[in-house]
């Protein structure tokens, strides 16, 4: 499963939006191994995005969180 660190930018009533860097989403892609995903993302420079999602847990503005 892939996963990507973000932060949570706005937060309340249930649901959170959360931004996410650009980066592709597995360890091998940072350490420059893998399937070379990561070089075209890099090629391709994917630019960061905002999710909205529902927020069963509280989180708040500022927070750090993987999704």
């Amino acid at each position: 499963m892939l996963e990507q660190q973000g932060r949570v930018v706005a937060a309340g009533n249930g649901e959170a939006q959360v931004r996410l860097g650009g980066r592709s989403g597995c360890s091998a892609c940072d350490a420059g191994k893998g399937c070379g995903a990561g070089l075209f993302g890099r090629l391709l420079r994917r630019k960061p995005m905002t999710l909205h999602l529902e927020d069963p847990i509280g989180v708040e503005p500022g927070q750090a969180v993987i999704v």
